[in-house]
């Protein structure tokens, strides 16, 4: 036969096994849900990232025809994940790539915005209208120059399986 003692013993062991438990099952639940946010937020972004990346190769071949390109980048899915909470998920790294591109992508379509208004706007009109295009177009080859290995580093980084699975980049190889 057990002691008192002895099932008052059991009873605290078990009441902190308890504790126990729900600390991990609640830090086990929270990395779960985080992990979801960030494969979801992947999901959304990657095919607008690859469509980026198209619209990119687009524009180099339009200026190397001294064309001005009318296609602009894409930022929905962006909007979408950045106020929906779903970069709750992501590292801080990869959160750090993505804004940055993002920013770029942002920079590049308000310049675009602008060259086209100077081509084929009201602002066509204007005197000095073509030095101004010119120094547009100068800045956003710049943008776009920058925004190239970026959008380059974070589509490569985005593997099928790695949307579905994982919640890492991992380099591709």
């Amino acid at each position: 036969m057990i002691p008192s003692w002895g099932w008052i013993l059991f009873i605290l062991v078990g009441g902190a096994m308890v504790v126990v438990g729900n600390i991990y099952y609640t830090l086990s639940r929270d990395k779960e849900d985080k992990q979801t946010l960030a494969r979801e937020a992947r999901a959304v972004l990657v095919p607008e990232i690859e469509r980026n990346l198209k619209v990119l190769g687009k524009t180099d071949s339009e200026f190397d025809q001294r064309h001005i390109p009318f296609e602009t980048f894409s930022t929905a899915a962006w909007e979408t994940v950045s106020k929906g909470g779903l970069l709750q998920g992501m590292g801080g790294e990869e959160i750090g790539q993505i804004a940055v591109a993002y920013q770029l992508v942002y920079k590049a379509n308000e310049t675009h915005k602008q060259i086209m208004e100077l081509a084929i706007g009201v602002a066509s009109a204007l005197q000095d209208n073509v030095k101004h295009k010119d120094y547009l177009i100068k800045n956003l080859k710049i943008v776009l120059k920058e925004l190239k290995p970026i959008l380059v580093k974070i589509g490569a980084g985005y593997k099928p399986a790695q949307v579905a699975q994982s919640t890492r980049i991992e380099p591709a190889h």
